[in-house]
C-alpha cells in the first residue's frame, strides 16, 4: 500500500506524461501504486523518486536547447563519448549532468567559427595584387602605360619619380589612370607638333 496516495492524473502532470503512460509505469513496477476503491493511488515517494530520476535525463532536442547547439552536435558528443545516452524508448535519453562539460566546448567552437568567419571576410576584403584601386576609373599597369607612350618601364618610373606622371600604389603594384596617361600623350603630341617646321 502506498504511504501517501496521488491520483494518476496528478502523477501524469508531475511526470509530464499521459495518463496511459503512467498506467504502464504502474503495470511494469516502475511506479508503486495500489487500487483504492477501483482507482489507482500512486505512492508519493515512488513518484518523487521517478520525477527526480527523469529530471536527470533530457531529450536530444532539450539537450540542444540547453547547450545552445544543434541536435547533430549532441549526437556527435554521444558518438565521441562525451555525453551518455541511454537506450530506452519514449523517454529522455541524454544525461543532463554531462551537458555541463559540453557547454563550454560548444561555446569555444562557436567563438572559433565566428573568428574564422571574420578572417574569411577580412581576407575577401583585402585587395589582391591584380585588383585595381577602384572601379570608378580605368586603370593601366606600368607595362601598359609604357606601351601606350612608347617608352621603357624604367622611363615611366622616372616620370613617376619626377611627378610628371600621376600614379597610385595599390596592393603592391603601381597603377595609372587611363585619362591621366592620355593627357600626357596628348601633351607630347602637342609639343611635337609645335616643334615641327611650318609647311611652305
Amino acid at each position: 500500500m502506498p504511504t501517501v496516495g496521488v491520483r494518476t492524473r496528478q502523477a501524469a502532470e508531475a511526470l509530464g506524461l499521459g495518463i496511459a503512460r503512467v498506467h504502464q509505469l504502474i503495470y511494469d513496477g516502475t511506479l508503486d501504486a495500489a487500487l483504492v476503491k477501483g482507482v489507482y493511488q500512486v505512492d508519493e515517494a515512488s513518484l518523487e523518486q521517478l520525477v527526480a530520476a527523469r529530471a536527470a535525463w533530457v531529450t536530444v532536442d532539450e539537450a540542444a536547447v540547453l547547450v545552445g547547439c544543434t541536435t547533430t552536435r549532441i549526437r556527435r558528443a554521444v558518438a565521441d563519448g562525451m555525453v551518455e545516452q541511454r537506450a530506452v524508448l519514449r523517454a529522455p535519453t541524454i544525461r543532463r549532468a554531462d551537458l555541463e562539460g559540453l557547454r563550454p566546448l560548444v561555446a569555444a567552437e562557436r567563438r572559433g567559427e565566428e573568428q574564422r568567419r571574420l578572417d574569411r571576410e577580412q581576407e575577401a576584403s583585402r585587395p589582391r595584387r591584380g585588383d585595381p584601386p577602384d572601379d570608378e576609373h580605368e586603370w593601366w599597369t606600368q607595362a601598359a602605360v609604357a606601351d601606350v607612350l612608347g617608352l621603357s618601364t624604367s622611363r615611366i618610373h622616372q616620370l613617376v619619380a619626377r611627378e610628371s606622371l600621376p600614379s597610385t600604389e595599390h596592393a603592391g603594384r603601381r597603377w595609372f589612370r587611363s585619362d591621366h596617361v592620355l593627357q600626357v600623350l596628348s601633351a607630347r603630341a602637342f609639343r611635337a607638333a609645335a616643334l615641327r617646321p611650318p609647311l611652305d
